[in-house]
């Protein structure tokens, strides 16, 4: 008998839903987030091909400050 509200992306269309079990986990890995690079040697979630790619492309297509 209880409903959840659900937003919709207004560009993509698709569900947003966030749950987390442990807000204050949560807000920390958040927050290191933040402070990482894609390219670094820990991130998993790239290939070593893919990981030398985006440093190219953050030297060539992005004008550093």
């Amino acid at each position: 008998g209880k409903c959840v509200r659900v937003d919709i992306h207004p560009v993509t269309n698709r569900p947003i839903l966030k749950v987390f079990a442990n807000a204050a986990k949560t807000a920390s890995t958040q927050d290191q987030a933040h402070y990482s690079c894609v390219s670094e040697e820990t991130n998993q979630n790239i290939s070593p091909a893919g990981k030398a790619l985006l440093r190219c492309h953050f030297r060539l297509g992005h004008i550093g400050i």
